[in-house]
């Protein structure tokens, strides 16, 4: 038996007592994999940046997305196991109809290099969340963050509740063979074809995220201001690697010149903005991430926000703000007031 073969045995032997484990002690092992991710967050940081050059706000952005996936989970746990009534028809008159969820058993989740903590992570939340055991099969393309997945995950988790797989193309085509329940998969619709041919062969269900060429289309009457700043920002972020980052614009010849100016600014300006941008994921992470006690971050996360705002509004002319973000004043001030109440209200 080959060594993935073996690591598969041991997920599967597991699977009926991951079964059976209630929605605390799921729970509890989510938060294991967040304390493990905090304790290597410099690392993670790090691999970031060695590998795609990716800009530190992309990266805590990954960690806040797990965050709020790891707190809406756990909060939401226990109802969701819980059986659901269903009413009852002609013929199960006099009997108790009910729905009742139940794990599917190993999941296999293969993730992409353009967020490689997230890819890894987020998809095991709901995996475990439903009882399953996990096998993880990491970008070869990422192999700094492969590895500090792999570290991250065996501290977390037992070895026969998660497994993480590194390894090439090869490695992916020996986890396709065997009988996994589910089935993640990120990535090009070439792989994905293979997949779901895989999948069907074993009866497992999938989830696909497939990334495309994402086209825009821009005629003569669209907003060329509004249009540049959205392509800007969703071009270069997280160094271009978005499954739904647009590929390329197909425009009417009239107005080409004039977005290709605009664009070209929006780009340029960018640059200025992300410090700001960095404070503000960081009080994010920080508050979502528990350095703070929760009367901590609903005071201080509301009063950095207001300074933050603030700090942005002395140095830019607000002109240039308004035309960067395209909204208005009063818009604006709405925003500045959401976000102070979200983190007053976030740990009630």
């Amino acid at each position: 038996m080959s060594d993935i073969a073996s690591q598969f045995k041991t997920l599967q032997d597991a699977a009926p007592r991951m079964r059976l484990t209630t929605a605390k002690e799921r729970a509890d092992r989510l938060r294991s994999i967040w304390d493990a991710l905090l304790e290597r967050k410099d690392d993670i940081f790090k691999s970031g940046q060695e590998e795609r050059r990716t800009n530190d706000v992309d990266v805590a952005a990954e960690l806040v997305m797990i965050k709020g996936e790891l707190d809406f989970t756990i909060k939401n746990l226990e109802k969701w196991m819980r059986p659901v009534r269903v009413k009852n028809s002609l013929a199960t008159m006099g009997k108790r109809c009910e729905i009742n969820y139940q794990s599917k058993g190993v999941v296999l989740n293969i993730s992409a290099y353009n967020a490689p903590t997230a890819e890894c992570i987020v998809p095991m939340i709901p995996a475990i969340a439903a009882g399953n055991t996990v096998a993880v099969k990491p970008s070869e393309l990422a192999p700094v963050s492969a590895q500090v997945m792999q570290e991250v995950i065996n501290k977390a988790l037992p070895v026969d509740e998660a497994q993480v797989m590194q390894g090439g193309v090869e490695v992916s085509q020996e986890l396709l063979k065997l009988p996994f329940n589910h089935i993640y998969y990120t990535g090009g619709m070439t792989v994905g074809k293979i997949v779901m041919k895989a999948a069907a062969d074993h009866f497992a269900s999938i989830t696909l995220e497939m990334g495309g060429k994402s086209p825009v289309i821009i005629d003569e009457t669209a907003n060329l201001e509004n249009a540049a700043t959205k392509l800007a920002w969703g071009r270069v972020m997280n160094a271009g690697q978005v499954c739904i980052a647009p590929e390329y614009i197909v425009i009417h010849e009239s107005v080409k010149d004039k977005f290709l100016a605009l664009i070209k600014e929006k780009i340029e300006v960018l640059p200025r903005i992300f410090p700001f941008l960095a404070i503000i994921v960081g009080v994010l992470y920080v508050l979502y991430g528990g350095v703070a006690t929760p009367s901590e971050a609903s005071g201080v996360g509301a009063f950095l926000v207001f300074v933050m705002i603030a700090v942005v509004y002395k140095i830019y002319q607000p002109k240039k703000i308004w035309n960067i973000v395209k909204i208005s004043m009063k818009e604006s001030v709405m925003i500045m007031f959401i976000i102070a109440a979200s983190y007053l209200f976030a740990f009630t």
